[in-house]
């Protein structure tokens, strides 16, 4: 089992990243749309790609500092590799980019059919 001070110290640091990661996020997809527009590139399509665009670029960033944050918490921690310590380790990192805030990112992307929602639901889940 992974001791608590381990599991506050990661959770700590999560929320400082998923925090920073949120107002990170808005001004990705701030430049992004700015850029399509400078193109004249307006149509509510071209919105759903630059909300799109910019959901994989948090979905990956959110990984990456997750990783991060196990990295530094794993570094300082005395614990030895077990199948259990991997088991525990994937329960307790799988929520950050759980399907749920998947779909609430693609929520965020304004009106869509089906086929659009699933193109990139699986799109935004390969990455």
């Amino acid at each position: 089992m992974l001791p608590p001070e381990f599991i506050d110290r990661f959770k700590q640091l999560m929320n400082i990243s998923i925090e920073d990661l949120a107002h990170e996020a808005k001004g990705e997809f701030s430049k992004r749309s700015a850029d399509f527009a400078k193109r004249g590139h307006t149509t509510p399509q071209n919105q759903q790609g630059v909300h799109h665009a910019t959901a994989l670029w948090h979905t990956q960033q959110r990984i990456n500092k997750t990783l991060e944050a196990l990295k530094k918490v794993l570094s300082v921690s005395n614990l030895s590799y077990s199948d259990n310590l991997a088991s525990e380790l994937k329960a307790m990192i799988e929520p950050l980019v759980s399907e749920i805030w998947c779909k609430q990112l693609i929520d965020k992307y304004g009106p869509l059919k089906n086929d659009q929602r699933a193109h990139f639901h699986n799109d935004l889940f390969r990455e």
